[in-house]
């Protein structure tokens, strides 16, 4: 079994320029992956929300149902203004781990480096 075998490489800094310019584009690739993996995760947290929410409020509904009938006089006017003066709740957003997405920015910027240093 032969122990090496050795091969001559035309312009190795062009290469080697070539091949790091690669990764770069293949850490960028992966750290837009991570992204969109993050924001699928996202998209399922707030769907179950909506159907929990949607489940709800068709149990309201459907106790609405059984409430007595009552004649609406000049109180409707009250309960429009206390409407308007509340303000939906707001759901905050799920943190986010950044983790991995920092530690690509890291190689990046470190691979920049050996390409300038070339």
């Amino acid at each position: 079994m032969p122990e090496g075998m050795h091969v001559a490489i035309q312009e190795p800094l062009s290469c080697r320029k070539e091949i790091l310019e690669t990764t770069i584009e293949v850490i960028r690739n992966l750290k837009k992956y991570e992204k969109l993996v993050q924001i699928k995760k996202e998209k399922l947290i707030y769907q179950s929300r909506l159907r929990k929410n949607v489940k709800e409020l068709k149990t309201a509904i459907g106790q609405l149902d059984y409430l007595p009938k009552v004649k609406v006089q000049e109180k409707k006017e009250k309960t429009l203004k206390k409407q308007e003066v509340s303000k939906p709740k707001k759901h905050k957003a799920p943190a986010k781990p950044k983790k991995k997405v920092n530690k690509l920015d890291h190689d990046i910027a470190a691979l920049k480096a050996r390409i300038r240093s070339l």
